[in-house]
């Protein structure tokens, strides 16, 4: 008979504390049982006031430039936020 410890799911539960700690463990377990009860999606999106210019050098392949509301807003939502609403995505002017 396998001990508690030995299933997978423990093991993996175990591995998951040692790399990211306690904390960060529940409140993925946390959002997982909620999600479970009521369907939700969080976005995070970040927000620099000012640059380096080191992080601004870009490979020779790409072309850097900077999207407009209506340019960010159509390639936004087509991908992946479809069930979202568009007067949910706010953007910063």
């Amino acid at each position: 008979m396998k001990r508690v410890a030995d299933l997978p799911i423990v093991q993996k539960a175990l591995r998951r504390v040692q790399r990211h700690g306690l904390a960060n463990t529940l409140h993925v377990v946390f959002v997982r049982l909620v999600n479970y009860v009521v369907p939700f999606k969080i976005l995070r999106g970040v927000h620099v006031a000012k640059a380096d210019p080191g992080y601004l050098d870009y490979p020779p392949a790409y072309t850097p430039s900077f999207l407009s509301s209506g340019e960010l807003k159509s390639i936004v939502w087509p991908l992946k936020y479809r069930r979202v609403k568009p007067r949910c995505i706010r953007l910063i002017k």
